[in-house]
């Protein structure tokens, strides 16, 4: 019996392991349109969801996409982009390895990207002020 238990899981674990194991996708430098960007990553990476935020702020763009792709392993990869008027495309401006929980959030105060674990602290930082915005007060 316990041979048995043993062929078994030598058989199994590393189907298991492998089951998630999707291969990560290092993060494009651009995409052409918001679609483009968001079926880039998907619904899920690996053993995690893929989440996201969007802001629009006095003419500024901006797409915010983390996901924990480990079982096990609190951490979270995590791009953030920009859209590009003059270009018309999406530029990717912030690309890290958080080591933090994958209940990450976003918010975008006074010219900074601010992302913060699940317990409030602040994770990651990124000022938005030098970022192309659109002239939305010269459109007719």
């Amino acid at each position: 019996m316990i041979r048995k238990i043993t062929f078994i899981l030598l058989v199994l674990t590393p189907v298991l392991f492998l089951h998630g194991a999707e291969p990560i996708k290092k993060a494009p430098k651009e995409a052409k349109s918001r679609d483009e960007l968001l079926s880039t990553f998907g619904r899920s990476i690996g053993f995690g969801s893929v989440e996201r935020a969007e802001f629009s702020r006095s003419g500024c763009q901006i797409i915010v996409i983390w996901y924990d792709p480990f079982s096990g392993r609190a951490s979270s990869f995590l791009h953030a982009y920009y859209y590009d008027p003059s270009a018309k495309v999406w530029r990717l401006f912030m690309d890290r390895f958080i080591e933090a929980d994958g209940d990450l959030s976003a918010e975008l105060p006074a010219g900074t990207l601010i992302i913060r674990g699940s317990t409030g602290k602040i994770v990651a930082k990124e000022s938005i002020v030098k970022l192309p915005h659109e002239k939305w007060y010269e459109k007719p």
